[in-house]
């Protein structure tokens, strides 16, 4: 499940939020979202395709988020040397 908010940090910025697991995503489904369904995205097309195009739109990634909708907000290309250099290791 995805959602985009309006960030905590930066003003006229939004963020695309994700969650690391289908728990997490679940909590989040109320209200204007509980018509959304979690559903997977593989790790490569996560980092190759959607992390790529929210850096050309100018979008944060909010990383498991809370039910307050507040949580991590990451440039997607740091996120995406964050994965790169876990997947090494």
């Amino acid at each position: 499940m995805d959602g985009v908010c309006e960030s905590n940090e930066y003003e006229d910025t939004a963020a695309m939020l994700f969650w690391s697991d289908e728990a997490y995503a679940r909590q989040c489904a109320i209200e204007e979202w509980s018509d959304y369904k979690p559903t997977s995205i593989p790790l490569e097309e996560f980092m190759n395709n959607w992390l790529y195009g929210m850096n050309q739109d100018c979008l944060l990634v909010g990383v498991n988020w809370n039910v307050k909708l507040i949580g991590l907000e990451v440039e997607p290309y740091e996120l995406y040397k964050e994965l790169e250099e876990r997947s090494e290791n």
